[in-house]
């Protein structure tokens, strides 16, 4: 397969503060919705703060597809985790991939945030994903870009790496480069899960 090198993009700095580009951007979480809560004792760890916040359910009718694999480790065993693709918009602008993560056995799994990351450790995000586009022969990575030449910290706009899943899938999500206008399916690749191929392409 042809692979063709994609450039480092500069980005706006409102797009890596939201890590998803330009897409849609995902509902607030309704407060009426969430438990109670006072302050002092019983207040809410960050742990569960962000399981309110961020985690969401995942009906089958938005399920486009679905692997196991697991989440690399520099310390310790790997841990086993489940990858749900809920969407993949695109437009001539990039690609909006969406998906939920959450433990393959349903408990609550704490782990190290380099899984998404080996080849740029320390970074924190997600940038190993890859898109595969059958129709161009290209595989695709998260738009990289910096808000200071001065300084380059190289940012990607991608999701954050969790450091926390349960049973229920915390959504993340990433933007590529656009696809071919042809392309109406993908391969996604996540590190330590094996490829999921046909993932249909919807039109913005």
């Amino acid at each position: 397969m042809r692979t063709r090198i994609v450039p480092v993009v500069a980005l706006a700095v409102a797009v890596l503060a939201g890590c998803t580009g330009g897409g849609p951007t995902p509902a607030p979480t309704d407060p009426e919705s969430a438990p109670e809560q006072s302050s002092g004792e019983g207040a809410w760890t960050p742990e569960e703060l962000a399981r309110v916040t961020l985690e969401v359910e995942t009906s089958e009718e938005s399920a486009l597809g679905e692997v196991e694999g697991e989440l690399y480790q520099l310390v310790g065993d790997d841990v086993p985790a489940r990858i749900v693709v809920t969407s993949v918009d695109a437009d001539g602008g990039g690609t909006l991939l969406r998906f939920t993560l959450a433990s393959a056995d349903g408990s609550d799994k704490r782990f190290e945030p380099y899984a998404f990351n080996r080849k740029s450790p320390g970074l924190l995000d997600i940038r190993d994903l890859a898109l595969v586009d059958p129709k161009a022969q290209t595989r695709l990575h998260p738009f990289l870009g910096t808000k200071d030449p001065e300084r380059p910290l190289i940012l990607c706009t991608c999701s954050q790496h969790p450091m926390n899943i349960s049973g229920v899938g915390l959504e993340l999500s990433a933007t590529f480069p656009p696809l071919d206008p042809a392309t109406d399916e993908v391969t996604v690749e996540f590190p330590g899960f094996p490829a999921l191929d046909g993932i249909p392409v919807t039109r913005r």
